[in-house]
């Protein structure tokens, strides 16, 4: 789970020709992995236990889709309150600090490392109850005081309740990303988007989360990809893994440099971008582009919603089969924007694209002064949440500190994956 930059500029699309074209930069990368040295038992054995009352499903349940992720109601045992979370396939269960202290029992710990190498320490709680429509699941495992659901997180402005994770996950989700609904199944058995759908089997990963892992011929060899429902991002691999499979970064590459966010905070990332051929079953992607991340660990990439958003996704964790109904012969995402904004203890850049006119000098985390003309000193958390985290960036211009300051103009990159095309 995780966002690039917090915010994301909805702007026109672009095919190059032959190429398809993508944006990533307020994807996910940051990922619960377990760190097995330090692996509590208990906590893990409190996670796994989670299941679904069968009498109660199916459901189907709307849900928005908010600047690239989820966010489904949540009701938090019999009698409490009903809250928006993110819909998270590449994480456990997690719940603010304030509702496991309310309606949790202490279970255990886990230890945890992000992707960028960090430490993550994380207490188990167990709730009896929780419901998704009248879908309900009982004696709930679920992590609790990560800062990915505390207030100054970009991602708190859509999960400060929490994230509903892959340890729920006995039984069938089904993501209509076009109608926003959310279908949660004993099985595929009457299911809409299954037949004719492309057929992949996938493995579960180990440790806190059993979020589910593709391996997919690409180029001359595979990618691992972990399908991430709480990324809003497309398809991100370690640049090993994109050589193992025959695939190289140009020299000249496009590439973005970021400010990621998820559950071990926030960290600098470059992004470089690459062309590989993908194969979903017989369901070929030619040209398809692939970013590259040094934050990422080797043999596991992402695909985060960008990418899934093109299908409708039906993830059988009974049967360990994940279904994709294409949505359009074209996948053709975002281009990527000159510049974003997120937030760290005030406005600040979250991504920049090579190349934009005056941001030679300018680095990811710098403070914004201004947006649009207006002073943008003394804003707090809420008002970022407020007018940009649960929307998306919609300014036209911002002015980061410096002597002078400069100002960007916040405008899609056209030609931003030119390079690739020689």
């Amino acid at each position: 789970m995780g966002s690039r930059s917090g915010s994301r500029g909805r702007t026109p699309l672009l095919t190059l020709a032959g190429v398809v074209v993508v944006t990533i930069i307020s994807a996910g990368t940051l990922v619960i992995l377990p760190s097995e040295d330090r692996v509590d038992q208990g906590g893990l054995a409190a996670l796994a236990s989670t299941f679904p009352d069968p009498a109660t499903l199916p459901v189907t349940v709307p849900f928005d889709y908010v600047d690239g992720h989820i966010v489904v109601d949540v009701t938090i045992s019999s009698g409490g309150p009903t809250l928006p979370m993110v819909l998270d396939s590449g994480a456990p269960t997690i719940l603010s600090a304030e509702l496991a202290e309310t309606f949790g029992q202490p279970a255990g710990t886990v230890s945890t490392s992000s992707v960028d190498g960090r430490a993550v320490d994380a207490k188990v709680v167990t709730i009896p109850e929780l419901g998704i429509g009248g879908a309900l699941f009982r004696d709930v495992g679920a992590l609790s005081g990560l800062d990915v659901t505390e207030p100054g997180n970009p991602l708190a402005c859509l999960g400060e309740h929490g994230f509903i994770g892959a340890n729920l996950a006995r039984a069938v989700w089904q993501i209509d990303y076009p109608d926003r609904e959310l279908t949660i199944a004993p099985a595929v058995d009457g299911l809409d988007h299954i037949e004719g759908a492309i057929r992949l089997g996938f493995e579960r990963a180990s440790g806190a989360s059993p979020s589910p892992l593709l391996g997919l011929p690409a180029g001359e060899g595979a990618l691992t990809l972990l399908v991430d429902t709480g990324s809003d991002g497309w398809i991100i691999v370690n640049p090993s893994d994109l050589r193992a499979a025959g695939g190289r970064v140009p020299a000249d590459a496009p590439a973005l440099t970021t400010l990621s966010a998820g559950a071990g905070g926030s960290f600098a990332d470059r992004l470089a971008f690459a062309m590989m051929d993908l194969d979903l079953d017989d369901f070929t992607l030619p040209s398809l582009l692939v970013a590259t991340s040094e934050a990422l660990p080797e043999g596991r990439g992402i695909l985060g919603n960008e990418f899934l958003s093109h299908f409708v996704v039906t993830i059988d964790w009974t049967e360990d089969v994940i279904y994709l109904e294409p949505l359009s012969a074209d996948i053709v995402p975002e281009v990527p924007l000159s510049a974003t904004l997120t937030w760290r203890d005030g406005y600040v850049l979250g991504s920049l694209a090579d190349g934009p006119p005056g941001a030679e000098d300018l680095t990811v985390g710098t403070e914004v002064v201004a947006i649009d003309g207006e002073d943008a000193t003394g804003a707090t958390f809420e008002d970022y949440c407020a007018r940009f985290g649960r929307t998306g960036l919609d300014a036209r211009e911002l002015t980061v500190a410096g002597r002078p300051p400069v100002t960007l103009t916040v405008t899609p990159v056209e030609d931003f994956y030119a390079p690739l095309q020689r």
